[in-house]
């Protein structure tokens, strides 16, 4: 597994030369003066690509030196680091660590030669960073800092770590979910935080869990919160109807108080999860009741979260006081009824009103306000705006939102599924579950980071736990430069989600959007897969402007060519549907072509061996 990740990253960084990529701010290059024009401008040449640029020095024609970037848009801006003419990428390397004042070994000098020969990004002011964290110990200094250059990751220790386990000691997911499961089960007191643990280790790893042991698990989780004062699931089970909307909190936490001192009731935390004693639960609570109540909030949802129930809130208000007679802010009503938030809110009404919603858009886009109050004083109005009502009293909050989604993804775990849509959902729950901490804080529903923090000091043996923790911190290393329009993410997840031999590896890169996520039409997504038959294959996607193209690594190219071009029509016929075009497919050998740090003798015969970036002046 291990070297099959550093094939992985081999191939990413190896192809990334297609791609349209931009030189960085502060990035220092090696790059030749070809012809000077007035204004100080001049002909650069930086590995194979040949730009126009403000330089700040009085250089010779056809020599190389070491610049730095201070500029790129709207024109490039390079400044002369040092005008020592620069022969070799050594002498670059050289020269950079006396203009920074750093002191490196002969290894590490190679190193840097090899990072600004191949054109990632090195400035003066992540030198030291580089040089210190070569000297953690590992054998792949070289390999793990290409890959925090190439995907412009923090230059920290615990980044460093994180990429190191990913490309070197990979983790079975499922093997460490085992194990910190077992170190679980041998403590004698049972906190919340274990038993919240032992259910997300249960949803994520797809072993999957008894009705018995999700009710206990519920019921734990219950009476932790009733001990706190917190309405969380309370409000959540409401909202799905599983208890009635009549019952007040007093109610409920006294009853529940009752149930267990009645039922002395007590909790064991095992291999395979929570148990309790098999006793009828308060309010007739079942598993199947839970989760077909579960289920139907969870479709009731509107996408976009609360952004949406606010404007659904605004719309229902605006509808109210024109029944009555008040007939403005038009505007926002017309706009409203052509948004997607108003085609998901009218798809999931009954059909009748589903119409009379139609109606309603009609009537604002023609602004026919009298015809409009009219409808809506009638029997079938005021029901639509009940209706209305209704389905926004059934939308959660972002605590209970992440409640909603903790037990959906207990409930829904189907072994090896080749239904696309609950593959889907399984990815969206992981993600979910195991994201940053910093993206979301939650009391009752904490995310597993803030769990595996509290539960390892509370357990004998941590290093699963720790484990565990680099698996998360490699899932979520991420472009962390926010003011470029490039955006990267990793994932990891468990082999037994999808019925594989291995673990499934995605990284994701691509253009950033307003907000925040990757544009599917210009992107780059690559797939780790060891498959039952085919064993190991990388799938390497690029998407231009919707434009698609594949490369397939695997051991054996001439037995799987004829397969991949068989289902080719099948495809190309798919993403045509989806807005895309099929440009080409190619099924390539996968070899151990592992990135190993440049020899002396390779550095200096490297005269010019620089790899060329494409970018706009």
């Amino acid at each position: 597994m291990a070297e099959i990740n550093k094939v992985f990253q081999s191939i990413r960084v190896r192809e990334s030369g297609t791609s349209n990529l931009s030189l960085r701010d502060g990035q220092v290059v090696s790059g030749r003066i070809m012809k000077f024009f007035p204004d100080q401008k001049a002909m650069v040449r930086i590995g194979q690509q040949q730009v126009v640029a403000q330089l700040s020095a009085n250089l010779q024609a056809n020599q190389n030196y070491l610049m730095q970037v201070n500029q790129t848009s709207p024109y490039i801006h390079l400044q002369v680091v040092s005008e020592e003419v620069v022969r070799t990428p050594n002498d670059a390397a050289r020269i950079l660590l006396e203009a920074t004042g750093q002191q490196a070994g002969r290894q590490q000098q190679m190193m840097l030669a090899g990072f600004i020969r191949d054109q990632l990004p090195v400035t003066q002011q992540n030198v030291s960073n580089l040089l210190q964290l070569a000297q953690l110990g590992s054998d792949h200094s070289d390999a793990i800092l290409r890959e925090m250059l190439s995907r412009n990751l923090p230059l920290t220790e615990q980044t460093f770590r994180a990429v190191d386990q990913r490309i070197n000691q990979p983790m079975s997911f499922n093997q460490t979910v085992s194990q910190m499961q077992s170190q679980l089960a041998q403590n004698s007191s049972l906190t919340n935080e274990q038993a919240q643990l032992s259910l997300y280790l249960n949803a994520v790893n797809g072993r999957g869990q008894s009705n018995q042991q999700i009710m206990a698990h519920l019921t734990h989780q219950i009476l932790t919160e009733i001990g706190r004062g917190s309405e969380t699931t309370f409000q959540l089970l409401q909202k799905a109807g599983v208890i009635s909307s009549q019952v007040s909190y007093n109610q409920w936490s006294n009853t529940w108080t009752s149930w267990a001192q009645t039922n002395q009731v007590s909790f064991q935390l095992g291999n395979n999860g929570l148990q309790t004693q098999n006793v009828n639960l308060p309010f007739n609570m079942s598993a199947q009741g839970l989760q077909d109540g579960l289920a139907n909030l969870a479709n009731n949802q509107l996408a976009g979260g609360e952004r949406s129930q606010k404007l659904l809130a605004r719309f229902i208000n605006q509808l109210s006081s024109l029944q009555g007679g008040t007939a403005n802010r038009l505007n926002f009503l017309a706009n409203f009824s052509q948004s997607s938030v108003f085609n998901q809110v009218q798809n999931s009404l009954p059909p009748a009103q589903q119409q009379m919603m139609q109606q309603v858009a009609q009537m604002l886009q023609q602004n026919q306000v009298s015809s409009l109050q009219q409808l809506l004083s009638s029997e079938q109005g005021e029901q639509l705006i009940r209706n209305l009502t209704q389905m926004l009293s059934t939308q959660v909050e972002q605590q209970q939102f992440r409640a909603l989604n903790v037990w959906q993804t207990v409930f829904n775990q189907p072994a090896s599924s080749t239904n696309m849509a609950q593959v889907m959902q399984q990815l969206q729950s992981f993600m979910h579950l195991t994201q940053n901490e910093s993206m979301h804080r939650a009391q009752d529903y904490p995310t597993m980071q803030t769990l595996l923090s509290t539960v390892s000091g509370q357990v004998v043996q941590s290093e699963p736990f720790q484990q565990m923790n680099q698996i998360l911190q490699g899932i979520h290393l991420s472009l962390q430069d926010s003011s470029r329009e490039w955006m990267q993410f990793s994932a990891h997840f468990p082999k037994e989600m999808f019925g594989l031999n291995e673990d499934l590896w995605m990284d994701f890169e691509g253009q950033k959007q307003s907000d925040g996520s990757i544009h599917p039409k210009n992107c780059r997504v690559m797939f780790y897969l060891s498959l039952p038959n085919l064993k190991d294959t990388v799938i390497d996607m690029h998407v231009k402007y919707g434009d698609v193209s594949l490369s397939i690594f695997h051991e054996s190219p001439q037995v799987l060519s004829p397969l991949v071009h068989s289902m080719e029509s099948m495809l190309n016929l798919n993403l045509d549907q989806k807005g895309y075009d099929l440009q080409s497919i190619e099924v390539k050998p996968l070899k151990e072509e592992v990135i190993e740090s440049i020899s002396n003798s390779e550095v200096e015969q490297a005269q010019t061996a620089y790899k060329g970036v494409d970018f706009r002046v």
